[in-house]
């Protein structure tokens, strides 16, 4: 099996060189990832410029890897039309981010963009996370809960065409009580600018705001966290808004034609 792992922390990241290690036993592991951290930057891709890559030696484990002046998604889109289109990946895995990728917030994230770019190519694909503040840094345990999906996703043969969002709770292995499908929750924030300087150019606001979430919905992805359990969510990229259709396709809304 061939396995491309890509990030949006950085090619220097923890993260990446401890998932990077966990996969080996599971195929030849090659890695594209950005130059520097691009956390936040959802599925933008550089069209603007020139995007530079250029090969690194990683050794933990050894493999070949390059690194990309550009965003998450440019990285995975690489590697799949240029490095490997003679021999495309089998599976994507993006991660491991230092920090969640939680409901609404995945939209914003690059770990999930680099992922979900390998799903728009027909590859499977895999973004994984440790829910915890950016003080934590003990991967291992979301290491092997993703290497233990991995194994289990290719023992049971499942739907080849598929994207996961994986967030790992901050718990010693021993104490995660295992794993829940779930359905992405509903996130919000509060006074999310501060203001912090002013002058006549300007205003400079800084955006960090406190999150609430709608616990009208149930079996989503923030529950399970709080609850010690890793959240596994099917996504997709079709954004279409289904139940307005089916309404937009009855007779009042073919009035419109």
């Amino acid at each position: 099996m061939r396995i491309l792992v890509t990030n949006d922390d950085g090619i220097d990241a923890k993260g990446l060189l401890i998932l990077r290690q966990a996969l080996a036993p599971l195929g030849e592991i090659y890695t594209v990832a950005p130059a520097q951290e691009q956390s936040g930057s959802g599925h933008g891709i550089t069209v603007h410029r020139p995007i530079k890559l250029w090969p690194v030696t990683l050794t933990n484990p050894a493999g070949p890897a390059w690194v990309v002046d550009g965003l998450p998604a440019d990285c995975t889109k690489l590697a799949i039309e240029e490095l490997f289109k003679d021999t495309p990946p089998d599976l994507v895995v993006s991660g491991i981010n230092h920090g969640h990728n939680l409901a609404t917030d995945s939209i914003y994230s690059g770990t999930v963009a680099a992922a979900l770019e390998g799903f728009i190519y027909g590859i499977p694909a895999i973004a994984v996370s440790l829910a915890g503040e950016k003080t934590t840094d003990d991967f291992n345990p979301a290491a092997q809960m993703v290497l233990q999906f991995c194994k289990w996703w290719i023992a049971n043969d499942l739907q080849p065409n598929t994207m996961f969002n994986i967030n790992v709770p901050v718990l010693p292995l021993s104490e995660i009580k295992g794993i829940k499908f779930t359905r992405l929750g509903i996130r919000k924030y509060t006074n999310a600018f501060s203001l912090r300087a002013s002058d006549e150019n300007g205003l400079c606001y800084k955006m960090w705001g406190t999150p609430y979430d709608d616990i009208s919905v149930g079996n989503t992805d923030i529950e399970a966290l709080e609850n010690g359990y890793v959240s596994v969510t099917p996504l997709c990229y079709d954004l279409t808004d289904l139940s307005v259709l089916s309404c937009l396709m009855t007779e009042r809304g073919k009035s419109f034609e």
